[in-house]
């Protein structure tokens, strides 16, 4: 289910830019997980960053990747990391693992495999990674993950690139990115730093 943010006093009423605003506020002051969906383009990115800026978990990294710019076997590994590998051959740590206690954005997730899916699904639920060429090590790491993809706002599963119990893993809050590009007043200055 969809969260709504219909109230917020630091932001006065009135139109779709105080809607925008209350839906950003919303997304930074709540833990959860975000998909912004619109067409593909920094702003997407932007906008999560922005709101990752704007949360509890400000001060830990923000990384992001584009599932469109990256291969399959590269992209498990980016996002999951890797057993073997790295300077000192202990492997190198994915996405997932580099930002703990921050946040990963992933982009076009729409275009991930369906073992991907399979593995980014498994890892909301439990919050554990095992790296690409391990069997039984696992890992728990607290990240807060937003993505992206070129839905419409009123998308269905069914139509979609996308395991059923992913898209509503992933769409616990919608922003679309439709009213951002039509209004770019309503991301304030220096909003992110507030």
């Amino acid at each position: 289910m969809t969260m709504m943010c219909n109230e917020h006093p630091s932001v006065e009423p009135g139109g779709e830019v105080a809607e925008f605003r209350r839906e950003l506020d919303c997304a930074a002051r709540f833990d959860m997980a975000i998909l912004i969906t619109g067409d593909d383009g920094d702003d997407n990115r932007a906008v999560a960053e922005a709101i990752h800026r704007r949360s509890r978990r400000a001060g830990a990294p923000f990384l992001a990747i584009d599932c469109a710019d990256v291969s399959e076997p590269e992209l498990e590994s980016t996002l999951f990391g890797c057993a073997y590998g790295g300077a000192d051959s202990a492997g190198t740590r994915g996405c997932l693992e580099r930002s703990h206690g921050g946040t990963v954005f992933v982009a076009n997730v729409d275009v991930m495999s369906g073992k991907l899916q399979a593995l980014l699904m498994q890892f909301l639920e439990n919050g554990e990674i095992r790296r690409v060429g391990e069997d039984r090590v696992h890992r728990k790491v607290d990240v807060r993950v937003m993505t992206s993809a070129e839905w419409g706002p009123f998308a269905r599963p069914s139509r979609l690139r996308v395991r059923a119990d992913l898209f509503y893993r992933l769409n616990v809050m919608h922003l679309a990115m439709a009213t951002f590009r039509r209004l770019p007043e309503a991301v304030p200055h220096g909003w992110a730093k507030r």
